[in-house]
């Protein structure tokens, strides 16, 4: 029990080292910064009102970087409300989650001296924590199965490097945290139908309560997974679920209303003023599946090897099947019509991610079967496929790309839809091109100095405006370098311990991988 305990810490230890030392460590403007300022206020107690101001990022002269003119940017995405301040028109789920990461931050940048904002730098590191949960607790879901531990774990790797769930190390959006939940709601129903103790549909009922603190839509998984807790309970407790659900239930839109009327005066007023269902299904369906510039299947090539194992995964859990085809329906009845389907400036298609996590699982069925030939090759390509499809956005944010295409063409909202729908406009087709560019320039020292000369300059553009500074470099950093937060240090001259937390998350991660390669060679022999 020690081993397996020590065993399942090294793989978590290897999916967080390596997730963080992914990471690109900037907050930016807009969505990102609206839910980090509520932390930031909240702690500093100045309440829940955000500011918005206007920027301006200068100019650069290197033909390297960008922008090329100046360019004006919003610091916040927040909407007028109460007293006439400025609200965030997000869940509060992702802002409180950073207050533990924000509180450790504050503590390394008392301890050591640095110009690295730490807060804000850990505070960036929430998504790649997420992650690391996912991935952990998708191999032990697919132990509890009955599957051997390194396939569970083998499809939990997939899950995370060979899909467009990697990259969202870069942000700081609040999916990963959700597909967290989402599928700590589904291990916990599912633990349910095993033991039939309670204590499951209260942690299920519970981790769907959180998750709507993070996005109120993400109820749309409250059908498949209430129905399917019901479907598989004994008839004398098939109704037991409804207590915690209902709990559960109220206690988070009842912090939700309480935070509505905070901001807005209105219990039942979110602020998404714009949101609408009017794009054709069809077209959202075909935009979601296939098309070259989010299309999930694309972004995420194991999922049509998943959908092929769903077939073998039925024979052993049935309910757990119908499970995953309802949460599928769930999210593409809502997201399919929504005028907002792309989600935007993101890599892929980032409101399927909850979803898209938990449909890795049907894999270890797959590659346990002794009736499929090539499996594992199969497997292993299309692993491959996405993880080099994948890694060009850790090198480099894709908001290069996207930026520079959107500059060169007057009429944006057209250039932004070639994007999407024109296979070789698509951020699939250009990352590659794009990350090499960089990572050619930056083997050349004129290039880190002149890296290092435009932070410098951002510092004065920034001045006066909260967290302008930050905002300014961040955005530079992520469309003009290599993205890793420990080569970033090296541009603001920071003499900061990160050289240190990156030496810690290196051994950690060899000895995960270590202790990964050792467990699996005893379970060979």
């Amino acid at each position: 029990m020690k081993s397996e305990k020590l065993s399942n810490w090294a793989f978590w230890s290897l999916l967080l080292s390596v997730l963080i030392l992914s990471a690109g460590g900037h907050l930016v403007g807009g969505d990102e910064e609206t839910m980090y300022r509520v932390t930031q206020n909240l702690l500093n107690g100045q309440g829940i009102a955000v500011g918005r101001e206007s920027l301006t990022i200068p100019s650069t002269q290197s033909p390297l970087f960008l922008p090329r003119q100046n360019e004006s940017i919003e610091t916040t995405s927040a909407i007028p409300g109460r007293d006439g301040q400025t609200y965030s028109k997000y869940g509060m789920g992702q802002s409180l989650a950073a207050i533990p990461l924000y509180l450790a931050g504050n503590v390394w940048g008392a301890i050591f001296e640095n110009k690295t904002d730490t807060a804000r730098l850990a505070v960036s590191w929430l998504n790649a924590i997420a992650l690391a949960g996912v991935g952990a607790l998708l191999a032990h879901f697919g132990e509890t199965l009955g599957y051997q531990r390194n396939t569970s774990r083998v499809a939990a790797l997939g899950a995370i490097f060979s899909s467009f769930a990697w990259p969202y190390t870069k942000t700081f959006y609040p999916q990963p945290s959700t597909a967290l939940l989402l599928l700590g709601a589904v291990y916990a129903a599912y633990r349910w139908r095993q033991t039939t103790e309670n204590r499951w549909l209260w942690i299920s009922a519970s981790a769907v309560g959180l998750m709507l603190l993070f996005r109120l839509s993400a109820a749309i998984a409250i059908p498949a997974l209430f129905i399917y807790i019901v479907a598989v309970s004994p008839p004398e407790k098939r109704w037991q679920a409804v207590l915690p659900f209902g709990v559960a239930g109220f206690l988070s839109l009842s912090a939700t209303g309480l935070y509505n009327w905070q901001r807005f005066g209105s219990p039942l007023t979110t602020g998404y003023a714009e949101v609408a269902w009017t794009t054709p299904i069809l077209n959202g369906l075909y935009g979601l599946l296939f098309s070259p510039g989010k299309g999930v299947f694309l972004y995420a090539p194991l999922l049509l090897l998943s959908l092929a194992a769903l077939a073998i995964f039925y024979k052993r859990f049935r309910a757990e099947t119908w499970l995953l085809i309802g949460l599928w329906l769930g999210f593409f009845l809502f997201y399919a019509p929504y005028n907002f389907w792309t989600g935007g400036f993101n890599w892929g298609p980032r409101f399927l991610l909850p979803v898209v996590i938990v449909s890795h699982l049907p894999l270890c069925a797959l590659l346990e079967s002794t009736q499929i030939k090539w499996r594992r090759l199969i497997f292993w390509s299309l692993f491959a496929l996405g993880f080099f499809l994948q890694f060009p956005a850790i090198l480099v944010d894709h908001s290069r790309y996207l930026t520079t295409q959107l500059a060169e063409n007057p009429n944006q909202a057209q250039a932004y839809k070639e994007t999407i729908y024109q296979l070789e406009k698509s951020p699939l087709a250009k990352q590659w091109p794009t990350a090499l560019e960089l990572a050619t320039a930056y083997r050349q020292k004129n290039t880190w100095k002149a890296a290092t000369s435009q932070m410098e300059k951002l510092v004065l553009a920034g001045a006066g405006v909260q967290n302008g500074v930050e905002l300014l470099q961040s955005e530079f950093l992520r469309r003009n370098t290599i993205d890793f937060w420990w080569l970033h240090a090296r541009l603001r001259g920071d003499n900061s311990p990160g050289a240190w937390a990156c030496v810690a998350l290196a051994l950690s991660s060899l000895w995960g991988i270590w202790h990964f390669d050792r467990k699996h060679k005893m379970e060979e022999e």
